[in-house]
């Protein structure tokens, strides 16, 4: 056991202080790395001293199986096979959205390629079959082999298509057939280790007790490899109330006796609490009014029309003027830059499209937004929130959306406030989605920009290009990912550039932002959506057009929230029901100071992932903090543009940027008490949902007073039947003829209400009443009414609403007291048992 521990020390450790180095490395969590690798190294001892007595056997036997060079060869083939098969599968996988069912896909493809690995093997081996057979070299060498061959390959496509290796991982599961000869390898070489005393064997173990400091367990836990995965197993195993966060390792509970304070729960205002975890009681904070509106001044006047240009994706350290060596948007520094003002420390509020794109159109951090229950691929943007396309109409504004991308015609709510131009209209039957769109898009909106010019009415365009999220397959810069997307800016620039030539600058504001960055590779991360590093938030941010200073660079910390307050600021508009997060940058724009303030941005949880990270950016200071993984990590972004050495989150401005962070986060989670729209994994209604909510009494019977026409009128109701959800009810209304009249009535019943998590309950039914030939004026009498209620709407509260008519005639109109806005009259109110 003792060489068995020993061997697993001496494979495991280096793993670990790879893993290490491969982070964020810090010689103050070196040690602690080094205790992790000697914990894991004795599960594994364990592992493989308990393997050793069950399988010790079948592992020799590999060697007998491949005793000839046939074998071997067919053995080679057969698992290169598998592992080329995998890797086809896994990239036709990824085409899905759905990362869940793309990785299930993924693993679900490991028994065709298995197969036909086994397949091609055998039929490989039928081929040597007719060859003499011939031995040479042992079985353990050509295992190595084997492996070496297979690892090179997997280097090899990680190399030429990086952007895929997150799903690539899993094509190491088919090298489990080497697993064997490895395992025969340390069966031979353990005789061979020295007998070590267990006093020396457990001092590496001990090192583990560097984790104690919370900045050492946060940087280690950065990653999600051997260091990162090992840390939260500990966390687990020391979390007794079982809300998912621990009190030490970086955990960040401050009590770990109350499943509902932790951080990331909703802070009750004003309660005494300190349920976040944050250090006091959550206070709210109302935004400023005074913050969205800044005097032009007589002798400036106000832009008369807007052209709000977004681009997809666009990464700031990529762009010849924001600081690239590589001409990559030449034509728009020339078209737009020269004549406006940049701001280049700008910063999205989102790092996906989802959650920052609404955000940028509406003047709000994605965690202030109402978000919608429905949308799984894209989160619905709800009703209530006050879009600028909205305010714009108010103004007498045409507005005008030229989105063609596919992908936003799914998220309802997004373009509420214009008319929405998708690829329907702008090009009919379009279905290359992999080829760029920028110059069909530039082409169709010069036409828009025409036709409204020659109106006598303001307008509005917002045009929205997405060149650079597509994935280029070659490049006039080079090869690589970097050369493949400034590729992507190069073919933007070049049709946005004949866009802003047309635009006359004189009365039209020009406005150009982006939602959010691209990885390529930095940090390791090639897509967008869960860091929160620069390469994935820093984004441009330029202004031209009306009164606006030409030529002009400023340096102040902006971030998209900023947008919407400074354009309507620019065109002179104002709605008072309207709040926003940001604040004008007119007097930036107008070359005058700017007050400094923090930026802030978040990854929020969505239907397809649980990431949860939010970031503060005060300055040269930042601190991203992920709440799932418990981590922290503070830069400066001066000496450190790269963001690759760490400093000290809990030392220097870190505490200080903490209580910024939990302050926002605290504002944001009482707005919306965590939940941020769709069907989110993980998420459960809080118990401290701040005030508690009335209790809904049943209501099943009642007076009426309300008349219908110059017919009859309603007088009272009772419901006849116990409220059960899937049984038929009956429910009796009185009601007195006020005129003579002949022919039958009918009526038509709406049950309305939401059901359990929040889905919502709606059946109607016509009916038609007893006949009647004749109605007599004074006569009062009483109908029967019946109706079927959904079995799924058990637990769920739901009103029933009437209206009357005659057959082939319109609904009878409706007057007095419970009458909706649609002419029904509201009778029952009931929870269903």
């Amino acid at each position: 056991m003792k060489r068995q521990l020993l061997a697993a020390q001496l494979i495991i450790i280096p793993l670990a202080i790879i893993d290490w180095s491969l982070g964020a490395p810090t010689l103050r969590s070196l040690p602690a790395a080094i205790g992790i690798g000697a914990l894991v190294a004795i599960w594994v001892a364990i592992f493989a001293y308990l393997l050793n007595l069950l399988a010790g056997s079948a592992f020799l036997g590999v060697e007998k199986l491949l005793s000839s060079n046939r074998h071997r060869l067919a053995a080679l083939i057969g698992l290169l096979a598998c592992i080329v098969l995998q890797s086809q599968i896994n990239l036709w996988a990824e085409r899905f959205n759905a990362r869940d069912l793309a990785a299930w896909l993924a693993a679900l493809g490991l028994i065709p390629a298995i197969l036909g690995g086994l397949a091609i093997g055998g039929l490989f081996f039928w081929i040597l079959s007719p060859l003499r057979d011939w031995r040479s070299g042992s079985t353990l060498g050509w295992l190595t082999v084997m492996g070496a061959l297979a690892a090179l390959g997997l280097a090899i496509y990680r190399a030429w298509r990086p952007e895929h290796w997150v799903t690539v991982h899993i094509d190491l599961l088919p090298l489990v057939p080497l697993l064997p000869g490895a395992w025969l390898s340390a069966i031979r070489a353990l005789p061979r280790f020295p007998q070590v005393s267990w006093l020396r064997l457990a001092i590496a173990p001990l090192l583990v007790f560097g984790l104690l400091p919370n900045a050492v367990a946060s940087d280690l836990s950065n990653g999600d490899g051997l260091l990162g995965r090992s840390i939260l197993v500990l966390r687990t195993l020391t979390d007794r109330d079982g809300d998912g966060f621990s009190p030490v390792l970086s955990g960040g509970d401050c009590n770990d006796g109350d499943p509902s304070i932790h951080p990331g729960a909703f802070d009750g205002p004003r309660d005494g609490i300190d349920q976040d975890c944050d250090g006091e009681d959550f206070l709210p904070k109302q935004p400023d009014p005074k913050d969205w509106y800044a005097q032009l001044g007589p002798e400036r006047k106000r832009a008369e029309n807007l052209l709000f240009v977004t681009v997809d994706t666009l990464r700031a350290d990529r762009i010849n003027w924001m600081g690239s060596s590589v001409p990559t948007m030449p034509g728009t520094g020339k078209s737009l830059i020269e004549k406006g003002s940049l701001f280049r420390q700008a910063y999205s509020n989102g790092v996906r499209s989802q959650r920052s794109i609404p955000s940028m159109v509406m003047g709000r951090y994605p965690s202030h937004l109402h978000w919608g229950p429905d949308g799984r691929d894209a989160v619905t943007v709800a009703a209530k929130n006050i879009s600028m396309g909205e305010i714009l109409r108010k103004g007498e504004f045409k507005t005008h959306a030229i989105i063609m991308e596919r992908y936003f015609r799914k998220q309802r709510g997004l373009v509420q406030g214009w008319e929405f131009h998708d690829v329907r209209r702008i090009r009919p039957g379009f279905k290359r989605w992999d080829q760029p769109t920028s110059e069909i898009i530039t082409s169709y909106t010069l036409k828009q920009l025409k036709a409204l010019e020659q109106g006598p009415s303001r307008w509005a365009i917002w045009v929205h290009y997405y060149d650079p999220h597509i994935r280029f397959r070659s490049s006039r810069f080079g090869k690589g990912a970097l050369a493949r997307y400034d590729e992507s800016l190069a073919v933007t620039d070049k049709a946005l550039a004949r866009l802003l030539a047309a635009v006359n600058f004189k009365d039209t504001l020009v406005v150009l932002a982006s939602d959010h960055g691209q990885g390529l590779g930095t940090h390791g991360h090639h897509g967008h959506g869960s860091q929160l590093y620069e390469e994935a938030i820093h984004v441009p941010l330029a202004f031209a057009g009306g009164p606006i200073l030409k030529g002009q660079t400023r340096p102040e910390v902006v971030q998209n929230v900023d947008i919407v307050p400074t354009i309507l600021n620019l065109l002179e508009l104002k709605d008072p029901k309207a709040v926003f997060d940001g604040r004008t940058l007119v007097p930036a724009l107008l070359g005058f100071e700017l007050e400094h303030r923090p930026a802030f941005i978040e990854a929020l949880p969505d239907p397809h992932t649980t990431d949860h990270v939010w970031a503060v950016i005060d300055r040269r200071q930042k601190l991203i903090y992920d709440i799932r993984k418990q981590t922290m990590q503070r830069f400066d972004l001066i000496d450190d543009p790269g963001e690759l050495q760490p400093l000290d989150p809990f030392g220097g401005s870190g505490p200080r940027l903490q209580r910024l962070l939990n302050t926002h986060r605290g504002q944001a989670t009482w707005m919306n008490k965590g939940y941020y729209g769709g069907k989110q994994k993980g998420w459960k209604q809080p118990k401290n949902s701040g005030r508690p909510q009335p209790k809904k009494i049943d209501r099943i019977a009642g007076a009426l007073d309300v008349q219908l026409g110059d017919l009859v009128k309603l007088k009272s109701f009772r419901l006849l039947d116990p409220p059960r959800a899937g049984d038929r009810l009956r429910m009796r209304v009185n009601l007195e003829v006020l005129k003579d009249f002949s022919g039958a009535l009918s009526a038509m019943v709406h049950v309305e209400g939401m059901g359990p998590n929040d889905k919502k309950i709606f059946l109607n039914r016509d009916q038609r009443l007893r006949p009647q030939p004749r109605w007599v004026a004074g006569e009062k009498t009483e109908i029967l009414l019946s109706f079927l209620v959904p079995r799924a709407a058990k637990d769920g509260h739901v009103t029933i609403r009437v209206g009357l008519f005659k057959p082939g005639h319109r609904k009878l109109k409706a007057t007095g007291d419970g009458v909706d806005p649609r002419g029904r009259v509201s009778m029952a109110s009931v929870r269903l048992r």
